[in-house]
């Protein structure tokens, strides 16, 4: 397998969040409506922090905002398969906007 550095990119960047998405099934899907269980709760389980739904609009969060409010842009506004939301649909749109 190929090295990437984002496998050991500083928890809690971009760039550690697409290296989380990359290691994800790409087909696996996520309910963008589960506080739990959606996309950023997932991901701040795997970083060891708190999640708190954010408010979010239509565009894409200035480059300031949170990593919390792109990472929800990113799930709510993904392409979204037969299927539901995945998270292979998640890495590209963020790949696309990060």
């Amino acid at each position: 397998m190929l090295y990437d550095p984002a496998w050991h990119a500083e928890p809690y960047t971009k760039e550690h969040f697409i290296g989380w998405l990359r290691r994800q099934p790409a087909d696996k899907t996520y309910v963008y409506g589960d506080p739990c269980n959606c996309l950023n709760a997932q991901y701040h389980r795997e970083v060891g922090k708190s999640y708190c739904v954010p408010f979010i609009n239509k565009e894409y969060p200035a480059t300031h905002a949170s990593l919390t409010t792109q990472i929800e842009w990113i799930a709510r506004n993904c392409k979204s398969g037969p299927d539901g939301r995945t998270f292979g649909h998640a890495l590209d749109c963020a790949l696309s906007v990060m």
